[in-house]
Protein backbone atom coordinates (compact mmCIF):
# COMPACT_ATOMS: atom_id res chain seq x y z
CA UNK A 1 0.00 0.00 0.00
CA UNK A 2 1.19 3.51 -1.31
CA UNK A 3 1.43 6.34 1.47
CA UNK A 4 -1.34 7.94 -0.42
CA UNK A 5 -3.18 4.44 0.37
CA UNK A 6 -2.41 2.51 -3.02
CA UNK A 7 -2.26 -1.09 -2.88
CA UNK A 8 0.82 -2.75 -3.45
CA UNK A 9 1.41 -6.15 -5.33
CA UNK A 10 4.25 -7.72 -6.94
CA UNK A 11 5.16 -10.49 -9.58
CA UNK A 12 7.86 -10.76 -11.83
CA UNK A 13 8.31 -12.95 -15.27
CA UNK A 14 11.10 -14.89 -16.89
CA UNK A 15 12.94 -17.20 -18.99
CA UNK A 16 15.87 -19.72 -17.77
CA UNK A 17 16.42 -23.01 -16.51
CA UNK A 18 17.16 -23.34 -12.49
CA UNK A 19 20.84 -24.27 -11.86
CA UNK A 20 20.34 -26.81 -8.29
CA UNK A 21 23.15 -27.21 -6.63
CA UNK A 22 25.42 -26.96 -3.58
CA UNK A 23 28.77 -26.82 -4.27
CA UNK A 24 31.25 -24.82 -1.73
CA UNK A 25 31.02 -21.48 -2.75
CA UNK A 26 34.31 -20.05 -4.27
CA UNK A 27 35.50 -16.66 -3.60
CA UNK A 28 38.12 -14.37 -5.16
CA UNK A 29 41.40 -12.95 -2.94
CA UNK A 30 39.86 -9.79 -2.64
CA UNK A 31 36.88 -11.01 -0.54
CA UNK A 32 35.60 -10.04 2.94
CA UNK A 33 36.94 -11.05 5.95
CA UNK A 34 34.71 -14.05 7.27
CA UNK A 35 32.07 -13.48 10.76
CA UNK A 36 34.22 -15.11 13.40
CA UNK A 37 32.13 -15.18 16.42
CA UNK A 38 28.31 -15.96 17.34
CA UNK A 39 26.02 -13.71 17.52
CA UNK A 40 24.93 -12.08 21.02
CA UNK A 41 22.26 -13.96 22.82
CA UNK A 42 18.89 -12.71 21.78
CA UNK A 43 19.51 -10.34 18.66
CA UNK A 44 17.46 -7.25 19.46
CA UNK A 45 15.78 -7.60 15.82
CA UNK A 46 14.37 -11.09 16.56
CA UNK A 47 13.31 -9.63 20.34
CA UNK A 48 11.29 -7.12 18.18
CA UNK A 49 9.70 -8.88 15.98
CA UNK A 50 9.55 -12.57 17.92
CA UNK A 51 8.68 -14.82 14.39
CA UNK A 52 8.28 -17.78 16.46
CA UNK A 53 5.15 -16.73 18.00
CA UNK A 54 3.85 -17.32 13.76
CA UNK A 55 5.52 -20.57 14.11
CA UNK A 56 3.04 -22.86 15.88
CA UNK A 57 0.73 -21.80 12.61
CA UNK A 58 3.69 -21.48 9.88
CA UNK A 59 7.18 -21.63 9.16
CA UNK A 60 6.84 -20.78 5.46
CA UNK A 61 6.45 -24.39 4.07
CA UNK A 62 5.94 -24.73 0.60
CA UNK A 63 7.34 -20.97 -0.26
CA UNK A 64 9.89 -19.98 -2.49
CA UNK A 65 11.71 -16.83 -1.94
CA UNK A 66 14.13 -15.20 -4.69
CA UNK A 67 16.91 -13.10 -3.28
CA UNK A 68 18.43 -11.02 -5.88
CA UNK A 69 21.74 -9.95 -4.24
CA UNK A 70 25.18 -10.68 -4.27
CA UNK A 71 24.87 -14.77 -4.12
CA UNK A 72 24.32 -16.39 -0.86
CA UNK A 73 27.37 -18.82 1.07
CA UNK A 74 25.16 -22.46 0.38
CA UNK A 75 27.48 -23.74 3.10
CA UNK A 76 27.00 -21.70 6.17
CA UNK A 77 25.59 -24.35 8.84
CA UNK A 78 22.21 -22.08 9.57
CA UNK A 79 21.94 -21.90 5.28
CA UNK A 80 22.67 -25.36 4.69
CA UNK A 81 19.62 -27.02 2.37
CA UNK A 82 18.08 -23.72 2.11
CA UNK A 83 19.03 -22.67 -1.33
CA UNK A 84 17.42 -24.87 -4.05
CA UNK A 85 19.30 -23.26 -6.86
CA UNK A 86 19.96 -19.75 -8.60
CA UNK A 87 21.46 -17.93 -11.35
CA UNK A 88 24.69 -15.67 -11.85
CA UNK A 89 24.01 -12.43 -13.67
CA UNK A 90 27.33 -11.52 -13.11
CA UNK A 91 30.58 -11.53 -15.28
CA UNK A 92 33.19 -9.77 -13.11
CA UNK A 93 33.95 -11.08 -10.10
CA UNK A 94 33.64 -14.70 -11.31
CA UNK A 95 31.61 -16.99 -9.51
CA UNK A 96 28.28 -18.79 -9.18
CA UNK A 97 25.02 -18.14 -7.17
CA UNK A 98 26.59 -19.82 -4.20
CA UNK A 99 29.43 -17.25 -4.26
CA UNK A 100 29.43 -14.31 -2.12
CA UNK A 101 32.22 -11.98 -1.81
CA UNK A 102 30.72 -9.40 -0.02
CA UNK A 103 28.84 -10.96 2.66
CA UNK A 104 25.22 -8.80 1.44
CA UNK A 105 23.12 -11.73 0.02
CA UNK A 106 24.55 -13.95 2.78
CA UNK A 107 22.90 -11.74 4.85
CA UNK A 108 19.79 -10.71 3.57
CA UNK A 109 19.05 -14.89 2.68
CA UNK A 110 19.63 -15.50 6.79
CA UNK A 111 17.10 -12.99 7.68
CA UNK A 112 14.44 -14.76 5.53
CA UNK A 113 15.07 -18.25 6.03
CA UNK A 114 17.97 -19.31 8.36
CA UNK A 115 17.44 -22.89 10.10
CA UNK A 116 17.94 -23.12 13.84
CA UNK A 117 21.32 -25.20 14.58
CA UNK A 118 21.84 -25.81 18.39
CA UNK A 119 24.01 -23.32 20.12
CA UNK A 120 23.50 -20.05 17.88
CA UNK A 121 20.62 -17.93 19.28
CA UNK A 122 20.69 -16.63 15.47
CA UNK A 123 17.14 -18.04 12.73
CA UNK A 124 15.13 -16.57 10.49
CA UNK A 125 11.74 -15.35 10.02
CA UNK A 126 10.33 -18.53 7.75
CA UNK A 127 12.56 -21.30 8.21
CA UNK A 128 10.57 -23.78 6.36
CA UNK A 129 10.84 -21.29 2.93
CA UNK A 130 13.29 -22.15 0.13
CA UNK A 131 15.69 -19.76 -1.27
CA UNK A 132 16.67 -19.00 -5.11
CA UNK A 133 19.73 -17.41 -4.84
CA UNK A 134 20.29 -15.15 -7.77
CA UNK A 135 23.63 -13.34 -7.83
CA UNK A 136 23.36 -9.76 -9.69
CA UNK A 137 25.51 -7.24 -7.79
CA UNK A 138 28.21 -7.18 -6.32
CA UNK A 139 29.97 -3.98 -4.15
CA UNK A 140 33.59 -5.87 -4.86
CA UNK A 141 33.99 -6.11 -8.42
CA UNK A 142 37.19 -5.55 -9.52
CA UNK A 143 36.35 -3.94 -13.05
CA UNK A 144 33.00 -1.07 -14.16
CA UNK A 145 31.10 -4.49 -15.04
CA UNK A 146 31.12 -5.44 -11.42
CA UNK A 147 28.62 -4.17 -9.71
CA UNK A 148 26.13 -5.39 -12.28
CA UNK A 149 22.95 -3.32 -14.27
CA UNK A 150 19.57 -2.48 -14.19
CA UNK A 151 19.41 -5.24 -17.41
CA UNK A 152 21.00 -7.67 -14.91
CA UNK A 153 18.51 -6.61 -12.38
CA UNK A 154 15.52 -7.41 -15.17
CA UNK A 155 16.71 -10.17 -16.28
CA UNK A 156 16.96 -11.71 -12.61
CA UNK A 157 13.46 -10.54 -11.87
CA UNK A 158 12.13 -12.78 -15.33
CA UNK A 159 14.91 -15.62 -13.78
CA UNK A 160 12.48 -15.53 -10.19
CA UNK A 161 9.11 -15.82 -11.92
CA UNK A 162 10.17 -18.38 -14.43
CA UNK A 163 11.41 -20.50 -11.28
CA UNK A 164 8.28 -20.06 -9.58
CA UNK A 165 9.17 -17.96 -6.69
CA UNK A 166 6.67 -16.95 -4.78
CA UNK A 167 8.43 -13.56 -3.24
CA UNK A 168 11.13 -11.65 -4.60
CA UNK A 169 13.37 -10.04 -1.98
CA UNK A 170 15.40 -6.92 -3.18
CA UNK A 171 17.83 -5.26 -1.45
CA UNK A 172 19.53 -3.13 -3.91
CA UNK A 173 18.23 0.20 -5.43
CA UNK A 174 19.10 2.61 -8.16
CA UNK A 175 18.32 6.17 -8.78
CA UNK A 176 17.27 5.39 -12.07
CA UNK A 177 14.39 4.54 -13.45
CA UNK A 178 15.00 2.59 -15.92
CA UNK A 179 11.83 1.59 -18.66
CA UNK A 180 13.34 -1.89 -18.50
CA UNK A 181 13.42 -2.58 -15.06
CA UNK A 182 9.86 -1.33 -14.77
CA UNK A 183 8.91 -3.50 -17.57
CA UNK A 184 10.45 -6.69 -15.30
CA UNK A 185 8.26 -5.45 -12.49
CA UNK A 186 4.61 -5.08 -14.48
CA UNK A 187 5.21 -8.46 -15.35
CA UNK A 188 6.11 -10.05 -12.36
CA UNK A 189 2.62 -8.28 -10.86
CA UNK A 190 0.75 -9.84 -13.82
CA UNK A 191 2.45 -13.35 -12.87
CA UNK A 192 1.33 -12.81 -8.88
CA UNK A 193 4.75 -12.66 -6.89
CA UNK A 194 5.32 -10.48 -4.18
CA UNK A 195 8.17 -8.33 -4.84
CA UNK A 196 9.52 -6.35 -1.75
CA UNK A 197 12.37 -3.95 -1.86
CA UNK A 198 14.35 -1.68 0.15
CA UNK A 199 13.51 1.85 0.35
CA UNK A 200 17.06 3.32 0.35
CA UNK A 201 19.59 4.55 2.54
CA UNK A 202 20.26 8.07 3.22
CA UNK A 203 23.97 9.49 3.21
CA UNK A 204 24.50 10.10 6.98
CA UNK A 205 27.55 12.47 6.11
CA UNK A 206 26.09 13.96 3.24
CA UNK A 207 22.45 13.61 3.61
CA UNK A 208 21.72 16.89 1.04
CA UNK A 209 22.89 14.68 -1.50
CA UNK A 210 20.12 11.81 -0.61
CA UNK A 211 17.82 14.07 0.50
CA UNK A 212 15.56 14.05 -3.13
CA UNK A 213 16.70 11.29 -4.29
CA UNK A 214 14.00 8.40 -5.50
CA UNK A 215 15.17 5.07 -4.94
CA UNK A 216 13.86 1.88 -7.48
CA UNK A 217 12.83 -0.45 -7.83
CA UNK A 218 11.27 0.54 -4.28
CA UNK A 219 9.49 3.27 -6.08
CA UNK A 220 7.57 2.07 -8.54
CA UNK A 221 3.80 0.95 -7.28
CA UNK A 222 3.89 -2.49 -7.52
CA UNK A 223 6.37 -3.01 -4.68
CA UNK A 224 6.38 -3.16 -1.08
CA UNK A 225 8.89 -0.64 -0.47
CA UNK A 226 10.20 -1.34 3.36
CA UNK A 227 12.36 1.37 5.70
CA UNK A 228 14.33 0.56 8.51
CA UNK A 229 13.40 1.49 12.30
CA UNK A 230 15.58 1.71 15.30
CA UNK A 231 15.34 0.27 18.41
CA UNK A 232 11.98 1.54 19.92
CA UNK A 233 10.29 1.77 16.22
CA UNK A 234 11.83 5.54 15.02
CA UNK A 235 12.46 5.92 12.13
CA UNK A 236 16.15 4.93 11.45
CA UNK A 237 18.87 8.08 10.57
CA UNK A 238 19.67 5.29 7.30
CA UNK A 239 16.55 5.29 6.33
CA UNK A 240 15.55 7.24 3.20
CA UNK A 241 12.09 8.95 3.48
CA UNK A 242 9.39 9.34 1.12
CA UNK A 243 5.50 8.92 -0.03
CA UNK A 244 6.47 5.25 -1.51
CA UNK A 245 7.62 3.95 1.51
CA UNK A 246 4.77 1.05 2.88
CA UNK A 247 5.93 -0.46 5.39
CA UNK A 248 9.15 -0.63 8.07
CA UNK A 249 11.54 -3.05 10.09
CA UNK A 250 14.41 -3.27 12.19
CA UNK A 251 17.50 -2.04 10.55
CA UNK A 252 20.08 -1.07 12.98
CA UNK A 253 22.38 -3.26 14.24
CA UNK A 254 20.37 -6.25 12.43
CA UNK A 255 22.18 -9.88 13.24
CA UNK A 256 22.71 -12.12 10.48
CA UNK A 257 24.88 -15.01 8.69
CA UNK A 258 27.58 -14.25 7.42
CA UNK A 259 30.20 -16.13 4.67
CA UNK A 260 33.18 -18.27 6.85
CA UNK A 261 35.24 -19.10 4.08
CA UNK A 262 37.04 -21.68 5.87
CA UNK A 263 37.29 -20.47 8.97
CA UNK A 264 35.32 -18.43 11.89
CA UNK A 265 31.13 -18.92 12.86
CA UNK A 266 29.78 -16.60 10.09
CA UNK A 267 27.60 -13.55 11.89
CA UNK A 268 28.08 -10.40 12.09
CA UNK A 269 25.49 -6.88 12.73
CA UNK A 270 25.08 -4.38 9.68
CA UNK A 271 22.41 -1.42 9.57
CA UNK A 272 20.30 -0.46 6.53
CA UNK A 273 17.44 -0.77 4.73
CA UNK A 274 18.85 -3.61 3.00
CA UNK A 275 18.46 -5.53 6.14
CA UNK A 276 14.94 -4.39 6.95
CA UNK A 277 13.74 -6.01 3.87
CA UNK A 278 14.36 -9.22 4.32
CA UNK A 279 12.22 -9.47 7.68
CA UNK A 280 9.30 -8.33 5.84
CA UNK A 281 10.18 -10.99 2.69
CA UNK A 282 10.17 -13.16 5.91
CA UNK A 283 6.81 -12.72 6.97
CA UNK A 284 5.30 -12.19 3.36
CA UNK A 285 7.02 -15.96 3.16
CA UNK A 286 4.53 -16.95 6.30
CA UNK A 287 1.53 -14.88 5.04
CA UNK A 288 2.10 -16.87 1.83
CA UNK A 289 2.77 -20.51 2.98
CA UNK A 290 -0.47 -19.96 5.84
CA UNK A 291 -2.82 -18.45 2.91
CA UNK A 292 -2.05 -20.03 -0.31
CA UNK A 293 -5.05 -18.80 -2.21
CA UNK A 294 -4.27 -15.00 -1.50
CA UNK A 295 -2.85 -12.57 -4.50
CA UNK A 296 0.09 -10.77 -4.18
CA UNK A 297 -2.05 -7.90 -3.79
CA UNK A 298 -3.41 -9.34 -1.00
CA UNK A 299 -0.48 -10.73 0.68
CA UNK A 300 0.95 -6.96 0.81
CA UNK A 301 -2.60 -5.83 1.94
CA UNK A 302 -2.28 -7.80 4.47
CA UNK A 303 1.14 -7.09 6.08
CA UNK A 304 0.48 -3.38 5.80
CA UNK A 305 -3.23 -3.56 7.91
CA UNK A 306 -1.59 -5.72 10.33
CA UNK A 307 1.83 -3.72 11.12
CA UNK A 308 2.38 -2.27 14.35
CA UNK A 309 1.22 1.77 14.18
CA UNK A 310 4.02 4.08 13.64
CA UNK A 311 5.43 5.60 16.75
CA UNK A 312 4.25 8.90 14.69
CA UNK A 313 0.85 7.71 15.48
CA UNK A 314 -0.40 7.32 11.95
CA UNK A 315 0.80 6.18 7.86
CA UNK A 316 4.11 8.50 7.09
CA UNK A 317 6.60 8.59 4.59
CA UNK A 318 9.57 7.76 7.41
CA UNK A 319 8.21 4.27 7.94
CA UNK A 320 4.61 3.43 6.28
CA UNK A 321 1.94 1.33 7.65
CA UNK A 322 4.00 1.07 10.88
CA UNK A 323 6.23 -2.27 11.50
CA UNK A 324 5.56 -5.53 10.07
CA UNK A 325 4.07 -8.11 13.32
CA UNK A 326 4.54 -11.95 12.07
CA UNK A 327 2.25 -13.03 14.26
CA UNK A 328 -0.74 -10.34 13.22
CA UNK A 329 0.26 -11.32 9.40
CA UNK A 330 -0.82 -15.11 10.12
CA UNK A 331 -3.01 -14.42 12.97
CA UNK A 332 -5.46 -12.10 11.96
CA UNK A 333 -9.10 -12.37 10.66
CA UNK A 334 -9.22 -10.35 7.95
CA UNK A 335 -12.04 -10.16 5.16
CA UNK A 336 -9.95 -11.23 2.48
CA UNK A 337 -8.04 -14.14 4.60
CA UNK A 338 -8.93 -18.04 2.87
CA UNK A 339 -6.95 -20.68 4.44
CA UNK A 340 -6.93 -24.82 4.71
CA UNK A 341 -8.37 -23.64 7.95
CA UNK A 342 -9.74 -20.97 9.46
CA UNK A 343 -6.56 -18.28 11.23
CA UNK A 344 -7.19 -18.18 15.19
CA UNK A 345 -8.53 -15.22 16.48
CA UNK A 346 -5.43 -12.48 17.56
CA UNK A 347 -4.46 -15.39 20.59
CA UNK A 348 -0.77 -15.71 21.60
CA UNK A 349 0.36 -19.08 20.37
CA UNK A 350 0.66 -21.95 23.41
CA UNK A 351 4.03 -21.58 25.33
CA UNK A 352 5.56 -18.11 23.69
CA UNK A 353 5.51 -14.69 25.37
CA UNK A 354 3.81 -11.80 24.69
CA UNK A 355 5.43 -9.02 22.10
CA UNK A 356 7.11 -6.36 24.15
CA UNK A 357 5.56 -3.10 24.86
CA UNK A 358 7.64 -1.06 22.88
CA UNK A 359 5.92 2.78 23.51
CA UNK A 360 8.37 3.92 26.32
CA UNK A 361 11.75 2.83 24.87
CA UNK A 362 14.76 4.33 25.01
CA UNK A 363 16.28 4.98 21.43
CA UNK A 364 20.31 4.80 20.47
CA UNK A 365 20.52 5.47 16.55
CA UNK A 366 23.44 3.93 14.87
CA UNK A 367 25.50 5.98 12.49
CA UNK A 368 27.94 3.30 10.93
CA UNK A 369 30.12 4.78 7.74
CA UNK A 370 29.36 3.37 4.58
CA UNK A 371 30.22 -0.02 4.48
CA UNK A 372 30.52 -0.94 7.87
CA UNK A 373 29.94 -4.31 9.30
CA UNK A 374 29.92 -4.92 13.25
CA UNK A 375 31.17 -8.54 13.46
CA UNK A 376 29.22 -9.90 16.11
CA UNK A 377 31.87 -11.92 19.03
CA UNK A 378 31.44 -11.70 22.47
CA UNK A 379 33.65 -8.41 22.52
CA UNK A 380 31.82 -6.36 18.96
CA UNK A 381 34.63 -5.60 16.19
CA UNK A 382 34.35 -3.40 13.68
CA UNK A 383 35.24 -4.65 10.14
CA UNK A 384 35.12 -1.87 7.03
CA UNK A 385 34.15 -2.76 3.56
CA UNK A 386 36.03 -2.08 0.39
CA UNK A 387 34.05 0.01 -1.59
CA UNK A 388 35.48 -1.09 -4.97
CA UNK A 389 34.36 1.19 -8.20
CA UNK A 390 31.72 3.42 -7.78
CA UNK A 391 28.73 1.84 -9.01
CA UNK A 392 24.84 2.81 -9.45
CA UNK A 393 23.43 -0.32 -7.22
CA UNK A 394 24.46 -0.60 -3.68
CA UNK A 395 24.33 -2.34 -0.42
CA UNK A 396 23.02 -1.10 3.17
CA UNK A 397 25.53 2.15 2.82
CA UNK A 398 24.82 4.71 0.63
CA UNK A 399 28.08 5.97 -1.37
CA UNK A 400 27.34 8.60 -4.10
CA UNK A 401 26.30 8.07 -8.36
CA UNK A 402 28.69 8.86 -10.81
CA UNK A 403 28.52 12.52 -12.19
CA UNK A 404 25.60 12.12 -15.08
CA UNK A 405 27.08 11.76 -18.89
CA UNK A 406 24.16 14.25 -20.75
CA UNK A 407 24.96 12.25 -24.00
CA UNK A 408 24.47 8.98 -22.53
CA UNK A 409 21.17 7.41 -23.54
CA UNK A 410 19.58 5.36 -20.68
CA UNK A 411 18.49 2.44 -23.44
CA UNK A 412 22.06 2.19 -25.27
CA UNK A 413 24.15 1.95 -21.77
CA UNK A 414 22.86 0.20 -19.18
CA UNK A 415 23.22 1.49 -15.77
CA UNK A 416 25.39 0.15 -13.20
CA UNK A 417 23.59 0.07 -9.46
CA UNK A 418 25.09 0.10 -6.36
CA UNK A 419 23.62 -2.63 -3.64
CA UNK A 420 21.14 -1.42 -1.58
Amino acid sequence: MRHAGRLVAVVLLAAAGLVAGTAQAGFAQDCQESGPGKPVADPPALLRLQPKRAWPITQGEGVTVAVIDSGVDTSHPNLSGQVVGGSNFLNDPPGSFDTDCSGHGTAVAGIIAAKEISGVSFYGVAPRAKLLSLRQSDPIGASQEGGGDVVGMAEAIQYAVAQGADVINISVTTTDDDTRLQAAVNNAVAKDVVVVAAAGNENVQNPEQTANATFYPAAYENVLAVAAVGSGDEPSQVSHEGSYVDISAPGENVTSTFPIRGRGEGYAAQDGTSFAAPYVSGVAALVRSRYPDLSATQVMERLTTTADPPVQGEQNIETGAGVVNPYAAVASVLPTATAGTQPPEQAQAPGVPPPPDTTARNVAFASAGTGVLTVVLVVALAVALPRGRVRRWRPGRWHPPPPEDPSASGEDEPTRPVIG
